[in-house]
């Protein structure tokens, strides 16, 4: 990766105005016109803008966003839906003015952002490659002679000459990442394309994008899977209502994005709490935090039985990792503290992206009988998981609880926020997989002949 920056963002801001009615849009202008008019009085010109003012409530969609990218460099872009995410990408692509700030970008910029942006609908798949590459400073005579390759990548038959307004979401993906990534971009925005279409094509456009990359491509990816990001990136900027929240290393990025909760709850940086016992008690937790994927931060409350400390996921060989090829083992293990008499009980529960709970056990499903500690001792649960589910990013929780009287029900004394995200790989264009669907089964298969001699 060179040292020479090629996208450098100063303090990039970008307002809107909400209007309560249509004539607030006509009474903004006007009275924003009349303070702007030469020669006002001094008087007149703030009492148009007071009335101004009235009409219409400011809406920053990005407040104060700085950064750098380095040529080579991979940037991610994380946050929920409303973040700025787009709206930062759209200002680097030079589709958006800011309306604070300033970015110098460097090189020929590729941009998959809005699905057929730079397309005219009217025209035939062949027709808007050339058009689409001209707009992108490429010549006629350029795009002809990169066809061939086009086509061939796009894989959208005899769709190709057909008008693009008859093309669905994942053709129109197709053939606009084609087109970028056969220009041989110097930077590289990618904002949720890839969420578009077949697994097996999202596939192929990571390839591609990896060549790229090796090849000196900076770039710049905005993705909800998470698991992209980490795969793709070296740092992550973490947004949140427009603002920075974090900037640097992509796993922080990701687990301050996962702690954050909902709606508005407070970022919870994972750290250590004080009032964990004695000296070899701190030592152990910072041991444990230096695997960990999340720490607790917060002290004991007032009669708590058991808590949380710190949970760590390892792969077999006991190296901390959030990944694994489908059908590997991965291993959780929970550190926790006895502050009562009541034995205490794990559950772990994994949620897919589309928020379906598909597994939850731990020490009470497994008929374990959980062990008995002192007030302050610590103890370690562990639980090794088969990983025998579709590809694909997952999140997880841990709960610590007693068990009741009914059967599998519990009572929760402490729980993790979701974690993650954990992610299962697999290349299903280049490997058998060992099952097709979201679970694999236990099986045996065989060949069994119709007579048995």
């Amino acid at each position: 990766m060179s040292s020479e920056v090629v996208v450098e963002a100063r303090e990039l801001g970008k307002s809107y105005y909400i209007y309560a009615t249509p004539q607030d849009v006509l009474l903004r202008q006007v009275y924003g016109q009349m303070a702007s008019m030469p020669g006002l009085p001094r008087v007149l010109r703030v009492r148009a803008e007071e009335r101004a003012a009235r009409h219409g409530r400011r809406f920053d969609a990005l407040r104060g966003v700085s950064f750098e990218v380095r040529r080579g460099e991979a940037l991610g872009v994380i946050g929920r839906n409303g973040s700025g995410k787009s709206t930062l990408l759209q200002i680097v692509a030079g589709t958006l003015v800011p309306s604070h700030g300033s970015v110098d970008v460097s090189g020929r910029v590729g941009a998959l952002l809005e699905l057929g942006s730079g397309f005219n609908p009217e025209f035939t798949g062949r027709e808007n490659v050339v058009l689409n590459g001209t707009i992108l400073g490429a010549s006629p005579l350029e795009m002809r002679a990169k066809m061939a390759e086009i086509v061939e990548f796009a894989d959208i038959g005899e769709f190709l000459d057909q008008p693009v307004k008859t093309y669905s979401s994942g053709m129109l993906l197709r053939l606009a990442f084609a087109v970028q990534v056969s220009l041989a971009p110097e930077v590289l925005i990618v904002d949720e394309a890839l969420s578009v279409g077949d697994v097996f094509f999202a596939q192929k456009c990571v390839r591609r994008i990896k060549e790229l990359q090796a090849r000196g491509t900076t770039l710049l990816f905005v993705s909800h899977d998470l698991a992209l990001v980490r795969d793709l990136c070296e740092r992550a900027i973490y947004l949140r209502q427009g603002s920075v929240r974090f900037q640097g290393p992509k796993d922080k990025a990701i687990a301050l994005y996962y702690q954050s909760g909902s709606g508005e709850h407070p970022l919870r940086v994972p750290a250590l709490a004080d009032g964990f016992g004695s000296a070899r008690d701190q030592e152990l937790l910072r041991e444990f935090k230096a695997r960990a994927c999340w720490a607790s931060a917060e002290a004991p409350r007032p009669g708590q039985e058991a808590r949380i400390a710190a949970v760590v996921a390892a792969d077999l060989d006991g190296r901390p990792c959030l990944d694994a090829r489908l059908g590997d083992e991965l291993t959780l293990q929970v550190l926790y503290q006895s502050l009562g008499s009541t034995p205490v009980h794990f559950a772990v529960a994994i949620k897919n992206r589309y928020d379906q709970l598909i597994f939850s056990g731990g020490s009470y499903t497994q008929r374990l009988q959980p062990p008995v500690l002192e007030p302050g001792e610590f103890g370690v649960f562990e639980i090794t998981l088969t990983c025998m589910i579709e590809a694909g990013a997952y999140t997880f929780r841990v709960t610590l609880g007693a068990s009741r009287e009914e059967l599998n029900r519990g009572m929760k004394l402490d729980e993790t926020p979701w974690l993650g995200p954990l992610t299962i790989r697999w290349d299903y264009e280049a490997e058998v997989a060992p099952f097709l669907g979201m679970f694999g089964l236990p099986a045996v298969t065989r060949f069994k002949p119709l007579r048995e001699d």
